[in-house]
């Protein structure tokens, strides 16, 4: 009970004692009779109030008890949702995973490229050309670099396929080893460039504006190969390509051997061949400045 209703349970309870003592002392009937009807309003009263507040205690608790349930509802609901949205999650995550795996993003770019790409052709000249057409895909569409080999060898021939048989398989997972490879099997080299851009010719039903643009690309081609991206560099190999036109040809074959596929200056190569001339004779005998003997290479 609250202190209000306990300080008035007090009141009733004092003067209930003190109307039944004057009950008692009282001689007359009729007084001790109302007395009595008194007393047991009082008492009906007191009751009715207990009941009111025992009534009241229990709207109290059984609000209460519906507040505990509401809130019991609503922590279930907010479980439930933070459940669900932990499920979306982990679902976009583990779809983001699979978007993102080798075979997928292969998969996606392969779409988007299939019709860009074009068969690689037959003719080894047109090479260079086709190759420029696969970088400017790569460009427009990003693909990345791990997947450009793995979109490019479907578009391959039947024989650069079986090429590619001889390439191990790391190599094949680069795209600039796969296709340095294709055009050294197939002979692209820079002398092959040069000879093509020396010798070209215009064909019998193209134009000079055609034949024009495919002498551009062929001299691209070879400068390219050469790593010739500024004047004098391009004045430098003119000079070069001179120097192994005008050399012997035992002296060229040495020079060419010591080069190999690298990119010589002009007076790197005028080194080399003068220190093949200072070693051998001109009908390619082997000089032993020692012992003075003459031995057959």
């Amino acid at each position: 009970m609250e202190r209000p209703e306990l300080l008035e349970a007090m009141a009733n309870v004092l003067l209930n004692a003190k109307t039944a003592y004057a009950a008692v002392s009282d001689p007359d009937p009729k007084t001790a009779t109302q007395l009595q009807f008194e007393l047991m309003r009082m008492q009906l009263e007191q009751h009715d109030r207990e009941i009111k507040m025992q009534l009241e205690q229990r709207g109290r608790e059984h609000e209460r008890e519906m507040q505990l349930q509401r809130e019991f509802r609503d922590a279930e609901i907010k479980m439930q949702l933070e459940r669900e949205q932990c499920a979306r999650e982990y679902r976009l995550r583990r779809q983001q995973e699979r978007d993102e795996s080798l075979l997928a993003k292969t998969k996606r770019y392969g779409q988007a490229v299939q019709y860009a790409l074009t068969n690689m052709p037959a003719e080894a000249g047109e090479l260079p050309a086709w190759f420029d057409m696969v970088d400017n895909v790569w460009t427009t569409y990003d693909v990345p670099d791990e997947l450009k080999s793995k979109l490019i060898i479907p578009k391959l021939t039947t024989r650069a396929k079986s090429l590619l048989t001889h390439l191990p398989a790391s190599d094949q997972a680069s795209y600039p080893k796969l296709k340095a490879f294709l055009l050294k099997q197939y002979q692209l080299c820079s002398r092959e460039y040069r000879a093509r851009f020396l010798h070209a010719t215009r064909a019998t039903a193209e134009t000079w504006v055609s034949y024009t643009s495919r002498l551009g690309n062929l001299f691209k081609y070879y400068t390219n190969s050469r790593d010739c991206r500024d004047f004098d560099k391009l004045f430098d190999l003119y000079v070069a390509d001179k120097l192994r036109d005008s050399l012997p040809h035992s002296n060229l074959k040495y020079c060419l051997a010591v080069e190999n596929d690298q990119c010589l200056s002009s007076q790197e190569l005028a080194d080399i061949a003068d220190q093949y001339e200072s070693n051998f004779f001109p009908d390619v005998f082997t000089k032993v400045c020692q012992s003075r003997l003459v031995i057959v290479v």
